[in-house]
């Protein structure tokens, strides 16, 4: 890859294009107007996230070959779409055993936007209040799998994990990064709540 954007700063107009875009990424400012065809053809691969994808990558429909939506089931299917606008084809991975995100709407105003949508029928799918991406994701996707090995944590946690959660399904992998004496102490202490709720 290096040896590839090396060649594409070696085009003039690419190059200033690129510094172009790069300006504009400092200083904050809208990047609609730039060709981003031409920068996807240097740096194929993107990393952001779902909120500020808005603000740096311009609203269109297939930009991206493949999107992958990581953590999915923290993210809510409406701050979702204009990612999954954006892409070909997208891959959801997730836990439905992880909290989800927080929705301050009320249940009222959910509902009437699906009685204003004629979407009464299917509000139990696309509740964007209580579902996650995730949960949407399982319901219509025509693939799924599932990866069954936690690589990041205390293995004596994740032990507990396994078998409180996930039925024993999935396999602590140990990793010498995680090793401790005692993965849980526990400490009774006498304390009061001050002003902020901090005890």
């Amino acid at each position: 890859v290096n040896e590839h954007v090396r060649e594409s700063l070696t085009d003039s107009k690419l190059r200033t294009e690129l510094l172009y875009f790069a300006k504009k990424l400092r200083k904050g400012l809208p990047v609609a107007e730039i060709n981003f065809q031409t920068l996807l053809n240097v740096f194929p691969v993107w990393c952001t996230t779902v909120t500020e994808i808005s603000d740096n990558i311009p609203l269109i429909s297939n930009l991206f070959d493949v999107v992958i939506i990581d953590e999915a089931s923290q993210c809510d299917i409406a701050t979702a779409l204009p990612v999954l606008y954006r892409a070909r084809k997208v891959i959801v991975v997730g836990d439905n055993k992880q909290l989800k995100f927080m929705s301050f709407l009320p249940n009222n105003i959910h509902d009437v936007l699906y009685h204003n949508l004629s979407m009464t029928q299917h509000k139990l799918c696309y509740n964007y209040k209580d579902n996650s991406l995730f949960d949407l994701a399982s319901v219509f996707s025509p693939k799924s799998y599932y990866l069954d090995k936690q690589f990041r944590g205390c293995s004596e946690i994740m032990e507990f994990s396994r078998e409180t959660f996930y039925n024993s399904l999935i396999s602590p992998a140990h990793s010498p990064l995680f090793t401790v004496q005692e993965p849980v102490v526990v400490s009774r202490i006498d304390g009061k709540l001050n002003k902020n709720g901090v005890n």
